[in-house]
């Protein structure tokens, strides 16, 4: 009889894991993502405190600021694009505006 037709169909998957992935550098994770209202913009926050503007259609990362603390949060503002309010953890709310860099800190 045909050893083979008696095996199960199923993959075979080894007993133990006999090896690991190992990672060279950190990786680093994004905590919050906010679409703009055209949905050609993304405004991204990861735990390296680095708020970044990306543009949708070409992947490309139009903007980058750095923040001393922690970000909770990135949001769009709901109808200017070029605003954004960044929420820091150990610091009052920030207004960036995009298309100068510049800041306000808001009470």
């Amino acid at each position: 009889m045909n050893l083979e037709l008696l095996e199960s169909f199923g993959q075979n998957y080894p007993e133990e894991a006999d090896g690991t992935l190992d990672c060279i550098s950190m990786a680093l994770t994004c905590t919050f993502n906010s679409w703009s209202r055209d949905g050609h913009k993304l405004v991204s926050a990861s735990t390296d405190n680095i708020v970044s503007q990306w543009d949708v259609l070409s992947g490309d990362c139009d903007q980058r600021f750095r923040f001393p603390s922690p970000i909770l949060k990135v949001q769009y503002h709901p109808r200017d694009q070029n605003k954004v309010l960044v929420c820091p953890m150990k610091s009052a709310p920030v207004m960036l505006t995009l298309s100068d860099s510049k800041h306000v800190v808001l009470p």
